[in-house]
């Protein structure tokens, strides 16, 4: 804090490159954050969300001329770090001043003495600790979720609190863009299916997902684009046919500061069942052989090999950033899709960002997906639209579920901030 009548708000990315700082009154204070669900989003980022809110100072005073840009859209850009992918800022260049909102994840409450020398902390990757002031429930408030129709099973929505913890009202979910889009209410899943019929589209269900054999794993900019082949069980996956992939969702400061989401979510995977786009014919035990049709190299079946294959810029757009000695955190370097996450402890897996997964019943991906897996600090409410003790609550009984929407909506698990 900078004193009773200012507050230093810091925006920063994983590997402190870049720090972006200013002064706002208390007042001011929360800030409000719309987060939005839309496939672009989930594609850009590789979360099930993005959340945002205007940054608080003129544009033309910020200098952001070092980070890379990635036209989202005509009327958006995303700014963000080439040395770590931290998506920082989205643009809006048509608008009058090319109007900037400050991505929620990356935004946190200074300390006196930050500014233009660092953000004050040194990445030890997963446990680690910020050295500044923790964001405060009272810094960031969810404004509304939109584009929730795009996720064609509701996705992180579903374990969104109904209820403000401030105001006491429905945090309000809209089918597209709010304007002039149609309101969800809080039986949203039903109500999603109804529109998805109104708009001609075929209802799916994660059993066709279940039947699929191949899912692809793509970014925006389709710089990285690569297909997930259902394997064998593994430590990687459940027991019970069909065996799908672990899931860990994390809300530790890395994953945090590497994607802009508060939470992240993973599914862990074997790297043998990866595989190029162009693989026509794929086997899990070949870790050599190459392509028939086109003498493409098999995708890299462990840690090292993943990491010396990016070191040749041999797999596309992708890149990483070296967390800490041990881990690697793979993204796309031009749209900045957090895509892989590697550890020379887990040699033959990886985490996989389950933003860009491409299942045709959802977001979710839950033909592929068992979602049981928490991992991180779930009390801290990086960007306060409720991920805390009572959606932990929430998570868990979703997984035991089992095959979770319609079964969820039935028992309606309401979370507010009373949970």
């Amino acid at each position: 804090m900078a004193s009773s009548t200012s507050i230093t708000l810091l925006a920063h990315c994983l590997c402190a490159t870049h720090t972006f700082h200013t002064r706002i009154p208390p007042s001011s204070l929360p800030l409000p954050t719309s987060i939005c669900h839309c496939t672009s989003c989930r594609l850009t980022t590789g979360a099930l969300s993005t959340s945002a809110t205007p940054w608080p100072t003129p544009r033309a005073t910020v200098n952001t001329s070092a980070l890379r840009t990635f036209a989202f859209s005509p009327r958006i850009n995303v700014l963000f770090c080439g040395t770590c992918g931290s998506p920082l800022f989205f643009e809006f260049p048509l608008e009058k001043g090319a109007r900037l909102s400050v991505v929620a994840g990356m935004v946190r409450v200074g300390r006196d003495g930050d500014g233009d020398e660092g953000c004050g902390f040194e990445d030890e990757d997963e446990g680690e600790t910020d050295t500044g002031t923790e964001i405060e429930t009272e810094l960031l408030q969810s404004a509304k979720h939109i584009c929730v129709g795009d996720t064609r099973d509701g996705g992180a929505t579903l374990w969104a609190p109904r209820w403000d913890r401030r105001s006491g009202e429905e945090v309000p979910r809209f089918w597209g863009r709010s304007e002039g889009s149609a309101a969800l209410g809080w039986d949203w899943l039903d109500e999603i299916n109804t529109t998805r019929s109104e708009h001609g589209d075929q209802d799916e269900d994660a059993d066709q997902d279940e039947d699929e054999k191949v899912l692809p794993i793509r970014c925006k900019c389709q710089g990285v684009n690569l297909r997930l082949h259902r394997g064998p069980a593994s430590p990687t996956t459940t027991s019970t046919p069909p065996a799908k992939l672990r899931s860990i969702s994390c809300s530790c400061r890395s994953c945090r500061l590497a994607s802009g989401a508060s939470t992240f979510h993973w599914a862990v995977a074997a790297l043998s069942n990866i595989s190029f786009a162009t693989l026509s014919t794929f086997s899990s035990s070949a870790s050599t052989s190459a392509c028939p049709s086109t003498s493409t190299p098999a995708f890299p079946t462990s840690a090292s090999a993943l990491r010396a294959a990016v070191d040749a810029s041999a797999l596309g757009t992708l890149t990483y950033y070296a967390s800490s000695p041990s881990t690697q955190r793979y993204f796309c370097r031009v749209c900045s899709a957090s895509v892989f996450y590697a550890s020379a402890e887990r040699k033959g897996e990886v985490r996989v960002a389950i933003g860009v997964l491409g299942a045709g019943s959802g977001a979710r991906a839950e033909g592929w997906v068992h979602w049981g897996g928490l991992e991180g600090d779930w009390y801290k409410n990086w960007d306060g639209y409720g991920h805390d003790a009572g959606v932990e609550k929430k998570k868990k009984q979703y997984a035991r579920c089992g095959r979770t929407s319609k079964a969820l909506m039935e028992t309606r698990l309401d979370v507010d901030a009373t949970a």
